[in-house]
């Protein structure tokens, strides 16, 4: 079957080379002579170093359409679900940021249109492109006892046919399908919280470094100074700042029972006593005392 742009090309070339008449091409190919017409003004006008993309088709289509932005947010989309798989499509389309048209699609692209089919997803869903142990282990058990092909196990999941062929070696040789995946502190490239603490204590050091400086001066990557910053909300300039103000502000030392007792007595025994008498100051001369008469 032949492309469009074949189609075009073809067309034209019949035409203008062959001496072919319109109606003829146009009946050969199903198509209307002022279409052909188009093709032809489109091929004329065009530069010639660019006469060939006369016949590409102009209407993008796909992901590289400018309005196809459905699969940028596809990830956001399952993680939704899986928190909440009761939300409608409104709800899910508001909470994204996007149209409602564009959710729609795309779950029914995946599949997942109606709750039970999300609810059944959240059973299913461990993580983008990955299915929990008990999904893998009862897909091999299946295959195994040849109650289904690994075609059509693949189609049911929308997984590879290669990892479904990995998990059935790794079953048979170790006896169990686990995810290789590490999470939180078992990742290799996982902060710890000593790290976290030489990152927080560098910011309270020099908060105006930036994150690229920081890096520079700690062992660290970018990426990974960035997601300790981004933890404790301190990405910004602004928010560095205050918090090595807030951290510097802390007093270095605890004071004792005893001190804190003193510090008390000092600063509010005083303020119980009576008031002294006022000053003669401001109030003019003194008045001389009166005498007594005789």
């Amino acid at each position: 079957m032949s492309s469009p742009a074949q189609n075009r090309k073809y067309a034209v070339f019949e035409v203008l080379k062959k001496k072919r008449k319109i109606t003829s091409v146009a009946e050969e190919l199903g198509v209307a002579r002022k279409t052909i017409y188009q093709w032809i003004k489109r091929y004329k006008d065009s530069p010639f170093r660019y006469k060939l993309d006369a016949f590409k088709p102009r209407y993008i289509k796909g992901n590289k359409h400018p309005k196809a932005y459905k699969h940028r947010f596809k990830n956001k989309l399952l993680r939704l679900i899986v928190k909440n798989p009761g939300l409608s499509t409104t709800l899910l389309a508001g909470k994204l940021g996007v149209g409602r048209h564009a959710v729609y699609s795309l779950l029914e692209e995946l599949d997942l249109t109606s709750k039970e089919k999300r609810m059944a997803f959240t059973r299913l869903y461990v993580g983008p492109k990955r299915l929990g142990k008990d999904i893998k282990i009862s897909i091999v058990r299946g295959i195994l006892a040849k109650e289904k092909n690994i075609s059509e196990i693949a189609r049911e999941y929308h997984l590879s046919r290669k990892a479904i062929y990995e998990w059935l070696a790794r079953y048979q040789r170790d006896g169990k399908v686990e995810d290789k995946y590490l999470r939180g502190f078992e990742h290799p490239k996982a902060f710890r919280e000593k790290e976290e603490r030489l990152i927080l204590s560098k910011v309270t050091k020099a908060p105006e470094l930036s994150i690229g400086k920081l890096a520079q001066k700690l062992p660290y990557s970018i990426h990974g100074i960035y997601n300790v910053l981004k933890k404790y909300g301190l990405t910004h300039g602004g928010a560095r700042i205050a918090y090595a103000a807030s951290q510097r502000s802390k007093p270095s030392f605890l004071p004792r029972f005893l001190d804190r007792i003193r510090l008390v007595w000092e600063e509010f025994i005083p303020s119980l006593a009576p008031a002294p008498p006022p000053s003669p100051e401001g109030y003019g001369e003194p008045k001389p005392p009166r005498l007594a008469e005789t």
